[in-house]
């Protein structure tokens, strides 16, 4: 079924004083000092109206918090989406934070504002309609879009619901290989062959005994290339700083005051955890496992707990053809009508009828 594509503002929970666009390039950290509030004002982050709730202000902080826009984190690499290349980068750039068009170094989600919007958007009809059942992401990196479920839970005193953090919690490279391996591997990445790309993609995985490189049979051409970009620019880029083990995932809980028995970590492959947990019915799924095969094995577990009037958010179904695909197989085969939303240009999301 063909998405159709929302006005600007279908995301937008509590709309912020906007101005028109201002014209000409963005304007980066660094040289040019730190990003003016006009552009704040641009992306729709200025300030909130003087009536505001409190749990309105409150989230509107969270989200600034786990994009860390607070503090404005150099990213490792920015995504250029009419080139669709990627690329290091040196300064920071708030059009592309609030996207999700860059890989941040210390924040505590790489989904930008817009999707933690839809987020919001999504949880707070849930609560308001009463639609019955737990919150659920799978595939969360460092916890952020769990961390704010749990937060707008919080905001509007939930004391029942849960959230699932699923994931394999493979804790990430902390270190830079030696200088002679990331030359042979920037080297290697950057033949211009499809089918060598895809053999060295291969070839990586299998001499990643930590596996925290992805692991998929058939990885799409998107995930090739996107890793491909990475390893052709690693000698110039940023060490992500976040912790993914479940131990760090847990301190990022902490660290907003959210970490409680509201809040179920799972840990593992999707195929053999989530058939086991224990719950009833979901108000909210949200996939974020990139790959068919984790795509496919988290709609098999989840859809079907999934209440009527719930929402279930796809993130990278325009990034990864194999994740969409997973999605449209699985939407075919069991005859799901419901149309599907534009998040961004990055993420979908449906209302179970």
């Amino acid at each position: 079924m063909t998405a159709r594509r929302p006005s600007a503002l279908t995301f937008t929970t509590a709309p912020h004083t906007r101005r028109p666009p201002t014209l000409g390039a963005p304007r980066l950290r660094g040289a040019k000092g730190p990003t003016p509030p006009e552009l704040y004002l641009d992306h729709g982050l200025g300030p909130l109206p003087r009536n505001t709730e409190t749990s309105t202000l409150y989230l509107d902080l969270v989200k600034r918090a786990l994009t860390n826009i607070l503090y404005e984190d150099v990213p490792s690499w920015i995504f250029d989406r009419a080139a669709n290349k990627i690329s290091a980068a040196a300064q920071f750039d708030l059009g592309k934070r609030v996207n999700g068009d860059d890989g941040p170094t210390t924040a505590h989600t790489m989904i930008g504002i817009r999707r933690l919007e839809n987020i919001q958007r999504c949880v707070e009809d849930v609560l308001e309609h009463q639609v019955p059942g737990d919150l659920v992401e799978t595939g969360v990196l460092a916890g952020g879009a769990t961390i704010f479920m749990r937060a707008i839970l919080k905001a509007y005193n939930d004391t029942q619901r849960r959230v699932f953090v699923c994931d394999s919690f493979i804790r990430q490279p902390s270190t830079m290989p030696p200088k002679v391996a990331r030359w042979a591997i920037k080297a290697a990445a950057s033949v211009p062959n499809k089918e060598w790309q895809r053999q060295f993609f291969h070839i990586l995985q299998a001499l990643n005994p930590a596996k925290s490189f992805p692991h998929v049979a058939q990885p799409s051409d998107e995930l090739v290339d996107f890793v491909m970009q990475i390893l052709q620019n690693g000698d110039r880029m940023a060490l992500p700083t976040h912790d993914t083990s479940l131990e760090g995932v847990k301190s990022n809980f902490a660290r907003y005051g959210l970490f409680d028995d509201q809040v179920v970590f799972v840990k593992g492959y999707f195929s053999e955890t989530l058939p086991q947990l224990e719950t009833d019915a979901f108000a909210l799924i949200r996939l974020d496992g990139d790959v068919f095969e984790s795509t496919m094995d988290a709609l098999e577990s989840l859809y079907p707990k999934l209440s009527p009037g719930g929402y279930c958010i796809i993130d990278d179904f325009y990034t990864f053809s194999d994740c969409r695909k997973g999605v449209e197989d699985y939407r075919r085969r069991h005859g799901v009508a419901d149309p599907i939303e534009i998040v961004d240009e990055h993420a979908v999301f449906w209302r179970k009828s």
